[in-house]
């Protein structure tokens, strides 16, 4: 009612202002609101005539009321979306220069919040690999974000969320979403109910709208917006534009941020090494070394580099010829081992150890050299070889397995390490032959060192893998005084951490490479301003090949002058000179690429440092489809003004082989306006190359016989200055000044059709590449289950010829297929209709054929799908067939060493079961003839005690895990033996509780012969004059790795007078050495008879 008085009284006020202008003025006009009966708001624009007397007096006023509320709309509408291009266009630019140093989820939060009064906004990031969800920023609306604060007790910023992938799913498709859930839904109830209830009321939140950053159908964080306001979020369109643009500076910044730890995590790992590492080119010079180089030698890395090893090398010391073969035979993929003397700078003389892997560099094939000062190592074996009997305890203390060796190889001597790695005893290995005790009799190697001594009488090596680990097998000889062989010394050296750290460098790289050669911009490295590095993508951008643009400067790849009129040689060198200095920069380019089409970029420079030296890294990204369009949304309000003067399409009405209508576009690409075309002489067809001309011709010959005509052509136009151009026309035919002309739009294709011979030649690239492949290489069209394409070698592996193989040939071979994907349902038709449907990113099977000239082959069949643009279904498929025949034997006879080896140690606990039952039964015999009970008794327990160990390998040989036994089974067995031996009257009952456990044989023993000592105890003890009870026995898990044991019983109790440690009884006394053995714990209680409790740990 307030509104409704006060809406009134300004009626009134504004009738009283109109009459008095009109009583001064002939005509009067003014722009008032009302409201209508119906509570609509109404624009009205009131005319009022003043009507005056005779006597000049004003005694009527005629008024008009025009209502004007559409047209006021309308103006409102009009300056809305200009406000939101220029948003759209302001945001474009400043992300387009965005500092990778500035928040960029601030920045979005601000832009957002500011889009929109009376709304808290909230940016996020997740995490895809760990599920988290974290808050980034919370602006807007302060007062109330700050009471929201103090109710949570904290700040939201920093906040972490565990989330459910799944329930994001639809924030995939980059719209905005009016989410209809309350804030305990939104924030997948990870704060109470009652608390976020609080919280809406509190912000009086009305709506939660919710929109996802996504970048190439990753999902890189979200934006909520809480609405404080009644009705729906204005600017939706615009806010969902200007995420699409932020998310792209998002995935960017997080792919920077990823190259780079990878880059830092490799040359830490390099730099770090605690061996010398080398990089060596074919030649042999050095591409790089590690700071331990550096250490070992003295000199500065600038010495290393472009040096070869002979400054290196001690005078008179080294075959150096033989070395450079060593590196040659290293870059044929066989890894080397050697000795080198090397010379520091100070002039001192040190042997080291060189081992050479082949490896790639920065794309390039290298080697990699480790090397290691095994200077003390040296003085050690000339000590041991002086002093070896002497020196026993020098001997038994080396890290390193030792042995003394007679002339056929067996050991007289060794040291405690040996006894360790082999688990045998000194008396074990004396006389044992060596190689059969590192390698097994069916393993050892035909080269095994010592033979080789035998010939060389020197030191010979070998690197050789034993289980899980890594040694370096050393063989000295030992010389009499008549320079004679006499015998060997053995020294095996544990170098599993050297090849762990061997093996991470070369993941490293290869995970560096991979960064580098698979990102989506492109990357330079620059040194001395020159281009020395650069990855596929470059290729890709500039239209070249790697040898036409590594060695030239940037701006060789430029027009002569950017767009700002400055030269393009100035410009860079002068952005180069502030990368040099530290500055990092980002901006924009225009490059060109190697024919010379110019196109836009974005460019980042920053410094690096790599192998020592200072280089700069360029990032260039093509953002050419990126200021197109901005320019079609700098040109949205003048297309909807005046659509054919600012279309980028020539556009014209021709009539009697004469312009009627052109647009500027037309007077642009042809460089004529219509006053030079109307005049006397001048014909339409001087506007088409002389090429097309006869094309032209026809279809107005065709057309002038009324014959219906396709639309769409193209053609070769020529401009006013002789300029061909290649252009696309669609033309219609209309009446026009009662006779047909026809109206049309060029289109520029030259720019395609550049760009179409440049695919044909990128295509002819790409296909030499894939015939250089090793393997089979080919494309297979699946409709047609036809091969497009085929590499060489197809007649030898398959023995067909590749321009007579199809998918049914090939499937003809097929005796047997197996699937090696880790996504493998179980099925191969299953599997093939996964990939088909474009489920499975790749196909990864071994295939078993038999070709037509019965030879059976393995083959690795791998290939990746190509979908089709519009539908996504897989239409193709790019493989590479491999024959993998020699591996399948390998892994095969490897299968039936492994299968032998089971079979061996099962036989051998079956005799070491038979043996000891051969025991028992002689300690039967001897009881027998026995009539001392005290003695009869003392062999009736150890054969109790035999039985409960012949019990272990019975079970272990009936078990398909031969080093384990389920205790449940085992202590079953057990028990009821000793219950049935033991037991002196029928009113003694035992009750067993134990859980279902393997345990080892070491722990299985030791716990057996406990629960037999102490349950014959209670049979023997416990229960005198048939009085009746019960024996109870339980074993459980109670933590992760502690088993508790309980045996008790309800008889008369173990006496008071027995002091547990320091009874004379044989059997207390070995149940107390038991659990020591075990590393266990153990409780004895006498309350209601004889409770033992011992606790054992499964690793102790």
């Amino acid at each position: 009612m307030k509104d409704e008085n006060k809406s009134k009284q300004q009626l009134i006020d504004e009738l009283n202002k109109l009459r008095q202008k009109v009583s001064n003025l002939n005509l009067a006009r003014a722009e008032i609101r009302m409201i209508r009966k119906d509570g609509k708001m109404l624009d009205i624009l009131r005319a009022a005539q003043p009507i005056k007397s005779n006597n000049g007096k004003v005694n009527t006023i005629l008024t008009l009321n025009v209502d004007i509320s559409e047209r006021k709309q309308s103006r409102i509408k009009e300056k809305d979306y200009i406000n939101n291009i220029k948003f759209l266009s302001k945001t474009a630019m400043e992300l387009s220069d965005f500092s990778k140093d500035k928040d960029i989820y601030q920045y979005i939060g601000k832009k957002l919040q500011r889009r929109n009064n009376h709304t808290i906004v909230v940016v996020t990031s997740i995490d895809t690999e760990t599920n988290m969800l974290t808050v980034r920023s919370v602006l807007g609306m302060n007062k109330l974000a700050h009471k929201a604060a103090n109710f949570l007790g904290r700040k939201p910023t920093g906040m972490t969320l565990k989330i459910n992938n799944d329930n994001l799913a639809y924030l995939y498709d980059g719209k905005l979403h009016d989410s209809g859930k309350s804030l305990y839904q939104v924030i997948f109830k990870k704060i109470p109910q009652h608390l976020c209830t609080a919280l809406e009321k509190l912000v009086h939140l009305k709506k939660i709208y919710t929109i996802g950053f996504v970048k190439e159908k990753n999902l890189l964080g979200t934006a909520l917006i809480f609405h404080t306001k009644d009705g729906s979020l204005k600017n939706q369109e615009t806010i969902e534009a200007f995420i699409k643009q932020a998310s792209i500076v998002l995935q960017r910044q997080l792919t920077e941020e990823k190259l780079i730890q990878s880059e830092q995590s490799y040359r830490g790992l390099f730099d770090n090494a605690s061996d010398a590492i080398y990089i060596q080119d074919s030649e042999g010079r050095f591409l790089d070394v590690n700071q331990a180089v550096l250490n070992m030698y003295g000199y500065e890395k600038d010495f290393f580099i472009g040096n070869t090893p002979e400054p290196l090398s001690a005078p008179g010391k080294n075959d150096l010829k033989q070395i450079g073969k060593y590196v040659n035979k290293a870059f044929k993929g066989e890894a080397q081992s050697f000795e080198f003397w090397g010379k520091r700078k100070n002039g001192e003389i040190f042997p080291k150890v060189v081992r050479l892997n082949k490896g790639t560099y920065f794309g390039k094939e290298v080697v990699f050299a480790f090397s290691t000062d095994i200077t003390d190592r040296k003085k050690a074996e000339e000590k041991l070889r002086r002093a070896s009997r002497q020196w026993r305890s020098t001997f038994d203390s080396m890290n390193d397995s030792i042995a003394l060796l007679d002339l056929e190889g067996r050991i007289i001597r060794c040291n405690k390490a040996l006894v360790s790695f082999t688990g045998k005893s000194f008396k074990e290995l004396i006389g044992s032959r060596c190689e059969n005790l590192v390698f097994g009799k069916n393993k050892r190697p035909f080269d095994f060192p010592y033979l080789r001594v035998k010939k060389s009488l020197k030191r010979e090596t070998i690197n050789a893998q034993i289980d899980n680990f890594w040694f370096e097998i050393i063989v000295e000889p030992e010389l009499d005084d008549n320079k004679e062989l006499s015998g060997f010394v053995l020294i095996m050296k544990d170098i599993t951490d050297q090849k762990q750290t061997e093996t991470q460098l070369r993941e490293n790289e290869q995970k560096y490479r991979l960064l580098f050669e698979e990102a989506n911009d492109s990357i330079f490295l620059l040194k001395d301003n020159i281009f020395i590095d650069c990855n596929r993508k470059t290729l890709e951008i500039f239209g070249c090949k790697r040898n036409q643009i590594i060695g030239t400067p940037p701006y060789k790849f430029s027009p002569k002058y950017q767009p700002d009129g400055k030269s393009s040689k100035e410009k860079a060198l002068n952005n180069l000179n502030r990368a040099w200095a530290g500055e990092s920069l980002t901006f924009e380019w225009l490059h060109c690429k190697y024919d010379g089409t110019p196109f836009d970029a974005e460019v980042n420079l920053n410094t690096i440092e790599l192998d020592g030296q200072l280089h700069i890294q360029a990032i260039v990204r093509d953002v050419t489809e990126r200021k197109r369009a901005e320019k079609v949304i700098q040109e949205s309000e003048e297309k909807y003004r005046n659509l054919i003067e600012q279309s980028n399409d020539a556009i014209y009405l021709l009539y009697n082989r004469k312009f009627e209508i052109i647009n500027n576009k037309f007077t642009e690409m042809f460089g004529v306006n219509l006053d030079d075309m109307n005049v006397a002489g001048f014909d339409f067809i001087n506007l088409v190359a002389p090429k097309s001309r006869d094309i032209v011709e026809e279809r107005i010959k065709r057309m002038a016989k009324g014959e219906k005509l396709e639309p769409n052509y193209e053609f070769t136009a020529i401009s006013k200055d002789g300029k061909e151009i290649e252009v696309e026309t669609s033309v219609t035919y209309i009446k026009y000044k009662d006779s047909i002309a026809s109206q049309g739009v060029l289109h520029d294709i030259t720019q395609r059709k550049q760009a179409e011979q440049e695919l044909q030649r990128t295509h002819e690239i790409y296909r030499s590449s894939i015939e250089n492949a090793r393997g089979v290489p080919y494309h297979l069209y699946h409709p047609s289950k036809e091969y497009v394409f085929i590499g060489e070698g197809c007649e030898k592996l398959l023995g067909i010829p590749a321009n007579q193989l199809n998918a049914k040939k090939f499937k003809n071979l097929i005796k047997q297929i197996v699937i090696t994907d880790e996504k493998d349902p179980g099925d191969i038709h299953k599997y093939v209709k996964l990939y088909l449907d474009g489920k499975i990113d790749r196909y990864q099977c071994d295939v078993q054929i038999v070709t037509d000239d019965g030879i059976t082959k393995w083959i690795s069949d791998s290939a990746f799908p190509i979908r089709d643009e519009n539908t996504g279904a897989v239409i193709s498929s790019f493989g590479i067939l491999l024959d993998i025949t020699d591996r399948k034997a390998a892994e095969e006879q490897l299968k039936k060493s492994l299968l032998e080896k089971e079979i061996l140690i099962k036989e051998i606990h079956h005799r070491v079961k038979n043996n000891l039952n051969v025991v028992i039964s002689l300690l039967n015999s001897q009881a027998r003839r026995i009539t001392n009970k005290k003695a009869i008794e003392a062999f009736k327990d150890s054969v109790s005690r035999i039985y409960s160990m012949a019990f272990v390998h019975q079970h272990l040989y009936q078990s398909k895990d031969l080093s384990s036994i389920n205790i449940k089974d085992y202590i079953k067995t057990m028990a009821n033996r000793a219950f049935s031996s033991y037991r002196i009257n029928n009113k003694v009952k035992m009750e067993l509780e134990i859980d279902n456990i393997i345990m080892n044989i070491e722990k299985s023993i030791p716990l057996g012969l406990i629960i037999n000592e102490i349950i014959s105890n209670a049979f023997k003890h416990a229960f005198p004059k048939n009085q009746k009870g019960s024996v109870n026995i339980s074993l459980k898990k109670i933590k992760n790795d502690i088993y508790e044991l309980i045996v008790q019983d309800n008889g008369t109790g173990l006496s008071e007078k027995i002091d547990f440690e320091k009874t004379e009884s044989l059997g207390l006394y070995l149940i107390k050495i038991l659990v020591d053995q075990l590393k266990g714990t153990l409780e004895l209680s006498r309350e209601n008879g004889t409770k033992f409790v011992i606790r054992f740990g499964e690793k102790g």
